[in-house]
Parts: C-alpha cells; sequence; structure tokens
C-alpha cells in the first residue's frame, strides 16, 4: 500500500494531493471543490470529516480547531495535503504495512498549519485490513507512537483501552453477522 501511495505521489504534478483507497468515495458532487476552496497558501493541509459507512461515526469524530488540536488522526482520504509536504518530510514508509498515514503523519510538525473543513467529504469503506486485522494494525500503531516522544504517551492508551475495545467490537460484529 505505501508503494502505491508513494508512486501516486511522484506522478502527482499539481500543488496538492489526495488519497482515496478502493471502496471510498466523495460524499457528492461538491465535496472536493469545497476542499479545494479552502486550501490556501496558509496551509499545509486541508481536512474535513470521513463518514464511516456502516458506522454511525466520522473521522474525526468532532470538528478539529487549526492552532489548538492535533491532526495525527485524521482521515487521510478526507484531506488534501500539500504536495510539497512529501518533498519536506518524504514519502510512506514501505515497511509500514498497515498505518503508513498515521506513521508519516507523525513525522510531521505538529504545529503544521491546516484547515478544517466541518463538512463530510468523503464515505469511508471500513472494510481494509485496519479494521479487519485490529491486533496487527493496533500493534502497529504502537510502534509508530513509541517512536516519537510527542506520541509515546498515547501508547498505553491504545494497548489498554482501545486495543481490548477494538478486539470486542470485531467480535460482537462477526458474532451479530455486521
Amino acid at each position: 500500500m505505501s508503494q502505491a501511495l508513494n508512486a501516486g505521489v511522484q506522478a502527482a504534478r499539481g500543488t496538492w494531493v489526495q488519497f482515496l483507497n478502493g471502496g471510498d468515495t466523495y460524499a457528492d458532487a461538491g465535496s472536493l471543490g469545497a476542499m479545494v476552496e479552502r486550501a490556501d497558501a496558509r496551509v499545509a493541509m486541508v481536512c474535513a470529516f470521513a463518514r464511516v459507512l456502516q458506522r454511525d461515526f466520522t473521522i474525526p469524530r468532532r470538528a478539529l480547531r487549526p492552532g489548538r488540536d492535533g491532526f495525527l488522526y485524521i482521515s487521510h482520504q478526507a484531506t488534501l495535503f500539500r504536495r510539497a509536504l512529501f518533498d519536506a518530510h518524504g514519502l510512506f514508509e514501505p515497511g509500514v504495512r498497515i498505518h503508513m498515514d498515521l506513521e508519516w503523519l507523525a513525522r510531521l510538525p505538529q504545529d503544521l498549519p491546516y484547515a478544517f473543513l466541518a463538512r463530510e467529504t468523503i464515505h469511508f469503506d471500513p472494510h481494509g485490513v485496519s479494521a479487519t486485522q485490529v491486533v496487527e494494525a493496533s500493534m502497529e500503531e504502537v510502534r509508530i507512537l513509541w517512536r516519537r516522544p510527542a506520541t509515546r504517551a498515547r501508547v498505553p492508551l491504545v494497548l489498554l483501552l482501545l486495543l481490548p475495545f477494538r478486539v470486542l467490537r470485531r467480535e460482537l460484529r462477526k458474532w451479530s453477522g455486521s
């Protein structure tokens, strides 16, 4: 997956880059245009909501406040990234199999200016590897967070709270057939 994302970045010729995974779609015909309208010279990213299909939530869960909220757990699908970010901070790490977006976002300066568009722009398909291989995905998340002192404090949260919740949720969905 990282290699595919990197190939897209390298092929991009515009100022802005956006990534959609197979199964993801724009929320409506005006979604991309609304994001582009927010993309000005002052920001490095334009983030928005991604509606998780067949679930009752968005990523992120609430509107982010630039200058106050971090962008570590945004939806890469519902974000426009300035192409120059990849020149300055490198491409996606090929050794990261599931959370390549998290690993890359963790490398960015946390005071990077961004805009938040409080609108659903993407319908996100939740059937990818991060949702189906929750233990492996969570352990990769822990390794990514542990590598950076600024994110290391989140490790106990993932291990002690989120991982058990994710496993239980996965098993309940299997049991209920949804």
